[in-house]
């Protein structure tokens, strides 16, 4: 899987496209015209390579068995849009250890806010109505059940 997003409503005339493999969001109007496209914060190229399979089709991966995962769950608030951004950037996927994530939070203009460093992987996440508490559920590995965790946001 090399490609996909999450893509959201943030206002009557916003609409964002946050990138799971690469460290992009895009911002569109309501016309789709691009609004504005924030790049980074690592700003790591993507390279591909194909391979054959058993079936009539290839597929393409990501140069050197590497894998790239950017901005994983999202929310919005009132006033904020907070997004998940996962940090591997071209490393090796390791599903018996996940590591921790941090969490950007934007105003609904795209401006970043603050970010937050997370102290383990973060799968989702939902904000409290008073913006004072992040929930959210968590696991190390693959293997592990999820567990619901509630953060106070500073």
């Amino acid at each position: 899987d090399v490609n996909g997003g999450n893509l959201f409503r943030v206002s009557d005339n916003r609409i964002w496209l946050a990138e799971l493999h690469k460290d992009k969001i895009t911002i569109y109007d309501d016309s789709l015209q691009v609004v504005r496209t924030i790049v980074g914060p690592d700003n790591y190229p993507l390279k591909y390579e194909e391979h054959k399979s058993n079936i009539p089709m290839g597929f393409i991966t990501f140069q050197n068995q590497t894998s790239y995962l950017a901005y994983s769950s999202w929310t919005v608030t009132d006033d904020a849009v907070y997004l998940i951004y996962e940090h591997l950037d071209g490393k090796a996927f390791d599903p018996t250890h996940f590591q921790p994530v941090e969490l950007y939070r934007f105003d609904k203009e795209g401006n970043p806010e603050v970010c937050y460093q997370a102290d383990r992987h973060l799968n989702t996440l939902s904000i409290d109505s008073k913006g004072e508490y992040l929930y959210t559920v968590t696991r190390n590995s693959s293997g592990d059940p999820v567990e619901f965790v509630r953060y106070k946001l500073k």
